[in-house]
Formats: structure tokens, sequence, C-alpha cells
């Protein structure tokens, strides 16, 4: 079966090619590379603008780990994009720092501009296939997840190529590449589960090809072959269960609107009804394909690209209804189909001078998304964590405790880390047992709890410890307020007077930071009465509590004396 072929796809392509791009490979590939240079270059602007989120902390730490670490915080936590791990742990043992972590996601979301436009090239022609390469190489949503130390950059490229092997086999069969599109497709599920979608939409597309022009065999025989090896992967996701998507919020018009509004580029409504625009087109060429010649590969073309980019959201939001599963940056996967459809559908325009009047808008659009996000940021998710890290560790005092929700301790740690030479810092309570020295912010398994999880030292609690109760009085805390994201509490030389100016830059008493903001302070009250603490409450209207850090002066020595509350300075914007 592996010499049955079909007919290399040709939907209309020849007379809609802009400057014989076909005939002439030299000018092809000059604006490739020149697409691929500037994508590079966007990717790499202002890299380390942005301080380390929760999920980069936590990407950053479980790397770091040692194998057998690495492989039990996989099976029994984060079994979720585990190919990153695994790849960030090598890439980590050249260098750690901010912009060398990310670049590991900025090399994938530039090697995503070649292989689009070669999947483009053999859908529509080299025209889209350029076209869909700009697109992408300009994409905000793209450019914003390449500079994340998260694995959605690693598995739009993987999808992207596991597509067009897909669509060389359909053309030129050949057992290796049919061996290569399971391996590829594999590897997509293991770098983010929603990859499994995009496998499914690509089965789905070919129930649009005739039966006999297929080698459903060979792909019958790949597909069994993605399967046993992504058995692995399904046994660790059931295992685990919902923990670790148990906070994602109810489907919302809102986050359906982010999600179309970022694959698109984050351009606004005019970018979105400029693309819906092209994608109308290219779903008109695809009907009038349809018309002409049922079934044929020219309409399997269209149906590959509209099958990529609606079949995951569709599925996603149909079982949103029933748990909450919809999160616009896990359909990422999607965004290469609504390039693609895009670049199809500027190709249908006639006349030239009308497609190429819509494609320097939707390029000027995508230009101004990308400069509004490089100027305005796309901070939704994110807390800054590099200036509550800094501004723990210089004023922490000898004697004093930190306490941690679930995940939180990890971009601490990430950041103490690279300090020369590393702090000890304050001792860290468990916020399991309610008293000593915790694991990797429960990450670890019970039994990885030990010092190779952290091999730097820290201070022990001497046993006169009141690490208990402050750790209770710490998830009371917790249990009782709902938009906080960190609580840092610090003994002061001196008390901080109502405008005393000059002591917003020393040591506090009592300071709440926000990885989300540190512009406003509330009284909220204090924990059992004994510790004033005061609140730094979200600017935003809904905020996962996800992130936590409670810093009590003295827990690590003595019980906590009853303080009377104070006033606090205004902490400086520059946090």
């Amino acid at each position: 079966m592996v010499g049955q072929t079909i007919p290399a796809p040709d939907p209309e392509n020849s007379r809609a090619d802009i400057s014989g791009l076909d005939s002439r490979p030299a000018l092809r590939w000059t604006w490739l590379v020149l697409i691929a240079a500037f994508a590079a270059h966007i990717r790499t602007h202002e890299l380390t603008r942005r301080s380390f989120w929760l999920d980069e902390g936590v990407s950053a730490e479980i790397a770091r780990l040692r194998w057998s670490q690495l492989f039990l915080v996989l099976w029994h936590r984060e079994a979720n994009m585990a190919l990153y791990y695994a790849l960030l742990h090598f890439w980590m043992k050249l260098g750690s720092s901010e912009a060398f972590v990310r670049g590991l996601s900025v090399l994938f979301g530039v090697a995503t501009v070649p292989v689009i436009y070669a999947l483009g090239r053999r859908l529509f022609g080299s025209a889209a296939g350029l076209i869909a390469a700009w697109l992408v190489a300009i994409n905000a949503y793209a450019i914003y997840f390449s500079q994340e130390a998260r694995s959605y950059a690693l598995v739009v490229f993987l999808v992207t190529l596991s597509s067009w092997l897909l669509v060389r086999n359909l053309q030129q069969p050949t057992a290796a590449r049919w061996l290569a599109y399971a391996i590829v497709s594999a590897l997509a599920i293991y770098a983010h589960v929603f990859a499994a979608l995009v496998i499914f939409a690509q089965a789905a597309s070919l129930l649009w090809l005739r039966g006999g022009s297929f080698a459903w065999r060979d792909y019958a025989r790949s597909l069994r072959w993605i399967i046993y090896l992504a058995v692995p992967l399904a046994i660790a996701v059931v295992k685990i269960g919902g923990a670790p998507v148990n906070w994602i919020a109810p489907t919302s018009a809102h986050e359906v609107w982010n999600f179309i509004n970022g694959i698109t580029g984050m351009g606004g409504k005019w970018l979105v009804i400029l693309d819906a625009l092209a994608l109308a087109l290219a779903a008109a060429a695809a009907v009038r394909a349809w018309r002409a010649s049922k079934r044929s590969p020219a309409v399997w073309n269209y149906a590959l690209v509209f099958s990529w980019l609606l079949l995951p959201a569709g599925l996603t939001i149909a079982v949103s209804l029933i748990t909450p599963f919809f999160l616009s940056r896990y359909l990422i996967v999607s965004l290469p189909a609504a390039m693609l459809g895009v670049a199809a559908g500027i190709m249908r325009v006639r006349p030239k001078a009308l497609r190429r009047l819509l494609g320097v808008a939707i390029s000027l659009l995508s230009v101004l998304g990308t400069h509004t996000y490089f100027h305005r940021g796309n901070d939704v998710y994110h807390e800054n964590w590099r200036a509550v890290s800094a501004y723990v560790l210089d004023r922490a005092q000898p004697g004093d405790a930190i306490f941690f929700t679930p995940l939180a301790r990890m971009p601490y740690e990430y950041y103490r880390s690279q300090r020369n030479p590393i702090p000890a810092g304050p001792m860290v309570l468990d916020s399991a047992a309610g008293g000593g020295e915790t694991d990797m912010s429960g990450m670890m398994p019970s039994s990885l709890r030990s010092s190779e999880a952290n091999p730097t030292p820290r201070p022990i609690a001497p046993r006169r410890s009141s690490a208990p109760f402050t750790a209770k009085a710490a998830r009371w805390w917790m249990n009782g307020i709902s938009r906080i994201s960190m609580f840092v509490c610090l003994p002061p030389r001196r008390a901080p007077r109502r405008n005393d100016k000059s002591a917003a830059g020393s040591p506090l008493r009592h300071a709440v930071l926000s990885a989300h903001s540190t512009r406003t302070i509330v009284k909220a009250g204090g924990g059992h009465g004994r510790n004033p603490l005061f609140v730094l409450r979200q600017t935003r209207t809904r905020v996962q509590m996800r992130s936590l850090l409670l810093l009590l002066p003295g827990a690590g020595t003595h019980s906590p004396r009853r303080r009377r509350p104070i006033l606090l300075p205004r902490l400086p914007r520059s946090l």
C-alpha cells in the first residue's frame, strides 16, 4: 500500500500565484529566509521584559530535578507537557537565566515558520504558504507564547509538522514518512494533551477523501502506533485525575473572545472581522471545489484546515458544558490552521489589487496587535515573581519563616537560585503537615521529600518552633480570602509612620505583596488576632488564588507576639 498515491493538491493556485513564485525557487527561498529572520528578531525582542509567572517557575524547577525525581513528578502530578520538561532539563544544563530558559520556546516558535510555509505550499501553493508564514511570524499570540517558558510553542511546531507529514503521505507516501508521522504526532501529544484533538481533526478530515484514493492501511497502522505510544501518558492523566485543571473557571463568552482574538493576532475586532472575511472566502472556495468534484484532493485541503480550526475548539466547548475545560491558551494548537485558512482566503480574492489590499490590511492590524503586546502586555495570568522574590530575599531577617500554597514556592526558588551566592532564605513551613520544611510546594511525592529536591541549604527551626501554629493560621487565612495571591510579613527595625515616605524602601513590619499588582493596600484583619495582616488586593476582576506566599516574622524561633495594627506606606511602583 506504500505505493498508493493521490494527485498533488492543485486548488486553482497557478493563476493566483504572486510573481510566479512556484517557478522562481530562488525568490521563494529569499522571502522565506527574510520572514524567518524577522520572526527570530521579534521573538527575541524584550525577551526578559516580563518576570517568570507561576507556570514558568514551575517549568524551570521541574526541569532542574534529577531524572528519577522528574519521572515521579510527571507520573504523580504533572503529566501534561512531559516532553517539554524533558527537553528543558537538557536545555538548562547550558544555562538557567530567564532569557536562556525562554530561548527554547523561541527556537520552536521560529522553526514553525518554515514548516507552516511548507504545509501551506503543499495545500494551496507557494504564495499562500509565504502568506501563512508571514502571518505566523507577526502574530502577537504566537510571539507571546514563543517568549514563555511553557510548552505551547513546542506543541504548535509539532502539530504543524505532523500535518505536513500527513499531507506528504497523501501525495508521496513512504514507509519512513508514515513512521515519522506516527512519532511526531505522539510527541505532540506528550508536548500537550490538546494535540490529540488535532490528530482527531486530521482523521475527521480524511472522510472527505475517496475511499480508494488513500493508503488507509498505512494510515491505520500509524494511528495504532500513535495510540500505543500515548498509552503511558493516558494512564498518568487518568491516575492524576482532574486536579491539574480543577481551577479553570466555567466557560464564558469573554474567554471564547480571548481565544478568537488571540489566534487572529490580538489585533481587536477589526482584525477578527478581516480574518473572518478571509476564512469565509476560503470556505466559499471549498464549497465550489466540492460541487465541482466531491471528495477530491482540493476539497480535502480545505477540510483539513477547517477541521483543524473548528473541531478542537468545538469539542472543548462541548466538554466544558459538563466540566470546565476551556482555556484559550490550550487551544493555541489551532493557530496554524487559522493562519492557513486566512492565507487561502486572501488568495481567492479577485482582482489582484483588492487581494493585496486585504493582505496589507490584515498585516497592518497584526503588526498593531504585536505593537500593543510589547507596549501594554498581555499579562492576564502573570505575576511579578522577580520583584516579589527580590523584595523578600533582600528584607528577610534571621528567624523568619515562609509559607506557600501548592506550587507557589517554585518561582520563588528559581529566583533564589539565580543569586550568587545563593541565599539560605527564610525557613519554609509545610503547607500540608502544618510545620517544618516542605518539599517542592507539594509538587513532589512524599517518597521524594528530601534535600535532593532543593540542594541549597536552609536554616532548620529550633526545638521551640511555633511552625505548626503559624502554618495553621496561614491556612485559616487562605480559606477565608479568595482574591489574594501572596502574603509577606517582614519584621522591621523600626515601625514606619503614617506619612514617612523614607520608610517605603525599608523593611516593613507587616507587608503584603502580590505578584499581580502592588498599587493598593487595604487592611483585612489579623490571623486569629495574633498577626495583623495587610492585604494587597488584586486589580483584576477574576484572579485564581494559585500563588500565595506568607512570610511570618519570627515564626521559626518563637511564638508571634500580639501586635497593634500599623499603617503601611505605599509600596514602590518598581515592584
